[in-house]
């Protein structure tokens, strides 16, 4: 049997937003926080993490199947759209996050606090 991993969500997977269905039978581990290694952007619909920048992003943390990985992987349009990586937490735990990749739109507002569910 292949183990769950994982996974931070950090948009419109979370508690109370429009997709969290979709994280349906996943453990919920807690509360998260990734090192202040990223920019979040508001995309109106969604978040948009990118990598380099230097903000700590909010967020919960799942234990995942892997049949669910899968379809979330499908919903975010891993790889083309965002990309599926393994990023260390604040808390020194491993998880894997999706990650924005393609152009930021310079209309997208920069959140400085790191929790899109606030905006």
């Amino acid at each position: 049997m292949i183990p769950a991993l994982p996974i931070f969500v950090y948009g419109s997977l979370r508690k109370g937003m429009t997709q969290h269905a979709l994280l349906g039978g996943a453990q919920f581990l807690g509360s998260a926080m990734t090192k202040s290694e990223f920019t979040l952007f508001d995309a109106g619909l969604w978040p948009a993490a990118v990598q380099n920048g230097n903000t700590a992003i909010f967020g919960e943390l799942y234990e995942v199947k892997p049949k669910k990985v899968s379809e979330i992987d499908s919903y975010e349009r891993h790889p083309e759209f965002f990309r599926r990586h393994k990023i260390m937490l604040a808390d020194e735990i491993n998880a894997w996050m999706w990650i924005y990749i393609s152009d930021v739109d310079p209309t997208w507002i920069s959140i400085e606090d790191g929790c899109w569910r606030q905006h």
